[in-house]
């Protein structure tokens, strides 16, 4: 007489299911084990945020500075006064768009991520992208390069982070990470005008105020 497989009543858990489900109290116990203490914390502060400009004077080149994109974004401590709320920047990516102009004559944009700062050395690398006809603006959009200073994060200082050339009406988007570092310099004050104090501003890219922000007060 040939055996037959016992098979199990239909609905009933498989020894598969019950060993799967031993495991998961098995890791349960052990995760609540694990939050007897607080769990390890970052304190860091870090801060991601992406900054529109409009280019409202003529072609112009710039050279923006460690220094000008921690004070992008200020507290006003007086009608007159901005102090900086973060003393460490990192680069992440730039987008820009030139427009076409009435006549239709091509406009070029540039942008160049600078391969060095004060005391160090990376990667250097330069773009460059020219409308066409009615249809096609002048665009390009770029990461930070790995191994490029901009990537790397940098306190305040006169390092270049990299370098535009733009036409009139171009729109920068500036992408940044911020950062604030325990043993790094403390915050830097710029001047303002009319501001409240303790209000929040947004700042021109460039010190001659062409790189207007967008979308935030300025002073």
């Amino acid at each position: 007489m040939n055996s037959q497989r016992r098979r199990a009543p239909r609905g009933a858990p498989s020894r598969q299911v019950s060993v799967r489900n031993s495991n998961r109290r098995v890791k349960v116990a052990s995760m609540r084990a694990n939050t007897a203490k607080p769990l390890q914390l970052a304190t860091s502060i870090r801060l991601h945020h992406v900054f529109r400009f409009i280019n409202t004077g003529v072609t112009t080149s710039i050279s923006v500075k460690y220094d000008d994109l921690l004070s992008l974004w200020v507290v006003a401590t007086g009608a007159t006064t901005g102090y900086t709320l973060f003393n460490a920047v990192r680069m992440r990516k730039v987008e820009l768009w030139g427009p076409m102009t009435s006549t239709l004559i091509p406009v070029t944009a540039t942008l160049d991520w600078a391969g060095t700062t004060t005391g160090a050395s990376g990667t250097n690398l330069k773009l460059s992208d020219t409308s066409m006809g009615s249809f096609a603006s002048a665009h390009i959009s770029s990461l930070a390069p790995k191994t490029a200073q901009a990537s790397q994060w940098q306190p305040s200082g006169n390092g270049t982070a990299f370098t535009l050339s733009v036409p009139s009406n171009s729109i920068i988007d500036v992408h940044v990470s911020y950062g604030v570092i325990d043993d790094g310099t403390a915050g830097s004050t710029v001047s303002l005008t009319g501001a409240t104090t303790g209000a929040n501003y947004f700042r021109p890219l460039d010190a001659g105020g062409n790189y207007v922000p967008v979308g935030y007060p300025t002073a």
